[in-house]
């Protein structure tokens, strides 16, 4: 009778500790889903900008220069994407 409750106990504190490290897993899962969403959402604008400027990174004839590989400044972009 003492080996079953034995196991018993340990069995339980170790269902238990199971359940607590998921509970926190997901708690910081879900902070983390949290603070990115408040993050994109404060940072929209530049956000929207930076991936306007990654996806055309090479324009030609832009107000730096004419030359092939110019890099857009924010600025172009910005007026570019109004």
């Amino acid at each position: 009778m003492v080996k079953v409750g034995f196991y018993y106990n340990k069995s339980w504190f170790f269902l238990f500790f199971i359940e607590f490290s998921l509970f926190v897993f997901i708690l910081r899962i879900s902070g983390g889903i949290i603070e990115i969403l408040v993050f994109l959402r404060i940072n929209l604008k530049e956000l929207d900008l930076n991936l306007l400027r990654a996806q055309m990174p090479f324009i030609q004839g832009t107000r730096k220069g004419t030359r092939k590989g110019v890099i857009l400044d924010l600025k172009t972009v910005k007026e570019r994407w109004e």
